[in-house]
This record gives C-alpha cells, sequence and structure tokens, in this order.
C-alpha cells in the first residue's frame, strides 16, 4: 500500500511509468518496511541539512542510483521525500474496507513488528550493583493507538528467552505512568492492554517489564563454579594442612604440582572451560535476554578465566610460590563470582515469583481512584 502511494506521487510528477524500474519499486518497498534498518530518516535530514554541499556518491549509496535519479529531476522533491520520511518511520498498514460486508460491530486487528525496540538498560557504573540487585529491563513502544476513543486493544510478546513480569501505560510527553483507567492482562510470554475512552486523550505508550529466563545459563554456570571452588579450595587447604602440620608429603601439595605436573590436576582445571561455555555462548539467543544477562556473563567469564589461569603452574612447572599465589587469587575470583551469580538468580527467580503471585493470568485494573472496567 505504502509503495502504491509512493509510486502514483512520481506518476503525479510527471515520472514515466518505464522510469520506475523493479529496483526503484524494490528499493520504496525496502524502506517503508523498514529492511533499509531504521537510519532512513536521518540519513534524508542529512541531505537537507547539506543539500549546498551534497556529496553525490552519499546520496546515491543512501536512495540507490535509480531512485535517486528520480527524486533529482522531481518539480516537487520535498514532498517526495517528506512521505518516504513518513511510511519509512511510521507506516501504519493502510486497508480499504467496504461497510456492507461487515455486521454493525467488527474488529479490526494489525500487527506491528517492531526490529529496534528500545531498551532501557543500564550502564557500566551499576553493574556490580546490577548483578548483586537485578531489577530486569524495560521496552517502550511508542505509537500506539490506547488514547484514541473507543476500545482500544494492545498486545505485545516477550522476547525469547525473556519473561514479561509488568506491562504499564505511560503518558508518551512526560513519561509518567497513565491515571486513565485501563486494563491489563499478563502472563509469562504475552502481555495485553485494553481501554474504553469516550473521547482522544493523546498519545500514550506502553512500557514492558522483563527479566531474563535465567536457569539455561545459571546451572551450568553454578555447577563450573562450584568446581573450582571444590578443586581450588582443596589444593589450598592440602598445600596449609601440609605446610603447618608435622606429618605428611616431603614436599606441600601445590609444590608437588608445580614441579611435577600433575596430569589429573591439569585435567581437571582444563574442562572447567567447557563448563563455563554452556553459560557464556548460547546459539540464537535473541537480543534482549542477551543484554539483560550481559553483566552476570561478564563476572562468569572473568571466573573462567582465573580458572584457566590456575593451570598454567601446573602446565609449565613454574615456581612453587607464584603456584599457590595464582590458585589463591582464583579461588577468591571463584568464590565471589559464585556469590554473586547465586544472589542474582535469586533475585530473578523471586521477581518471577512475585509476578506470579500479583500479576500473572489476572485481570488488572488500574487507573485513577475508583478505576473500574
Amino acid at each position: 500500500m505504502a509503495v502504491g502511494i509512493l509510486k502514483q506521487e512520481l506518476l503525479r510528477q510527471d515520472v514515466s511509468e518505464s522510469a520506475i524500474t523493479d529496483s526503484v519499486l524494490d528499493k520504496l518497498f525496502r524502506v517503508t518496511s523498514k529492511q533499509d534498518g531504521d537510519n532512513i530518516i536521518a540519513d534524508i535530514k542529512w541531505i537537507d541539512e547539506n543539500s549546498p554541499r551534497l556529496d553525490l556518491e552519499k546520496v546515491t549509496e543512501i536512495f540507490g542510483k535509480d531512485l535517486y535519479k528520480i527524486i533529482s529531476k522531481l518539480k516537487d522533491s520535498d514532498e517526495f521525500l517528506n512521505l518516504l520520511v513518513l511510511y519509512g518511520g511510521q507506516y501504519i498498514p493502510i486497508v480499504q474496507l467496504n461497510r456492507s460486508n461487515f455486521k454493525s460491530a467488527f474488529v479490526i486487528k494489525y500487527r506491528q513488528v517492531t526490529h529496534s525496540p528500545e531498551l532501557s538498560f543500564l550502564n557500566a557504573r551499576n553493574a556490580l550493583g546490577y548483578i548483586w540487585k537485578p531489577t530486569g529491563g524495560d521496552i517502550e513502544v511508542h505509537g500506539v493507538n490506547l488514547g484514541k476513543a473507543g476500545s482500544q486493544h494492545f498486545r505485545a510478546s516477550a522476547p525469547d528467552g525473556t519473561v514479561l513480569t509488568d506491562l504499564i501505560m505511560f503518558d508518551a510527553i512526560s513519561g509518567i505512568e497513565s491515571t486513565q483507567n485501563n486494563m491489563a492482562q499478563i502472563t509469562p510470554r504475552w502481555a495485553s492492554l485494553y481501554t474504553k475512552f469516550s473521547n482522544n486523550l493523546g498519545p500514550l505508550s506502553v512500557r514492558l517489564s522483563l527479566i531474563p529466563d535465567a536457569r539455561p545459563i545459571m546451572i551450568p554456570a553454578i555447577a563450573a563454579l562450584l568446581t573450582s571452588v571444590a578443586v581450588l579450595g582443596t589444593g589450598i587447604a592440602l598445600q596449609l594442612a601440609d605446610t603447618l602440620g608435622q606429618a605428611g608429603p616431603s614436599e606441600p601439595r601445590l609444590e608437588n604440582i608445580a614441579l611435577h605436573s600433575s596430569g589429573a590436576v591439569i585435567a581437571m582445571l582444563l574442562l572447567l572451560p567447557s563448563l563455563f561455555l554452556l553459560a557464556l555462548v548460547r546459539r540464537d539467543e535473541h537480543g534482549v535476554a542477551s543484554s539483560l544477562l550481559r553483566y552476570p556473563r561478564y563476572a562468569i567469564a572473568g571466573a573462567a578465566v582465573a580458572a584457566i589461569s590456575s593451570a598454567i603452574p601446573a602446565a609449565f612447572s613454574t615456581d612453587s610460590s607464584l603456584t599457590i599465589k595464582i590458585w589463591s587469587a582464583a579461588l577468591i575470583v571463584s568464590l565471589a563470582v559464585l556469590i554473586l551469580v547465586s544472589r542474582h538468580w535469586y533475585r530473578i527467580e523471586q521477581l518471577q515469583k512475585d509476578s506470579r503471585n500479583n500479576r500473572w493470568n489476572q485481570d488488572i485494573i488500574r487507573g485513577g481512584p475508583g478505576a473500574s472496567w
């Protein structure tokens, strides 16, 4: 539909039918379906701001050779570019319906696929705080029809690997939660909002709260961390016992490892990376889920490096004092990450439990005083 409107605009400005080639139509389709990404608006604004000193090669790259050739010859190129911006940035399908084919009441449904949702997240400065007390992330969806008069319905599905914990409607201008009556239905995989206003109330947006489905990551991570702590802790404990005790081997255990390169210990330490990889690498993981698990993964990766480094003394027969220092540092890192990751998982499970008890599979009525549905 959008491509047809753009084509009609070109014909209205006396562009010949033969000039509108398949490559031109394909480019218009890619823009309106956002297959060229979301940069078309920024690119057109760049052209507008730099029109006296345009780089022909850059403009041709943006529009394609055939489409640029047509635009450059239009009588009113601004009108066409404005349409291109409109359909490239906020196009909603336009469908003509014959009223005689419907009863007095009917429902029209459409779906908008958001390729690049705005994920409200956190920065590196509070990474440790997020691991210790995770809050999840928010996805904001703008341009919905909830503020319009009549019965309106919004539904969203959670990205793969995430769980929905809440859904609210907020004022698109102030960003504050709306006090207008609405009803929400929330499940782990999808959520809906319903409104029925008598008048148009202006733009309203939706904020989806998400947490990651952490179990596929946390179970192998904690298994690897427990193995690391057990191996490293046992080695250091035996080292202390041999050093302080009267009886025992002629040389402390870790010094034996350094001097004689225990193959069994090396094999065990080198086995740990495969366990860590199960937590660090997930095939076909959704970008939103990956973002929510970013900082716990950083911590797990640090513990993996520490565990691998503890095999270096045994592999290369380094000085015994260096072996003790490396193993002690690796144990401290592994233990700290084990505590952080376990706490993170516990908090994620608590958030999920709270949603299960208070929000999931319920009709949640929100709004001002005396809100009803």
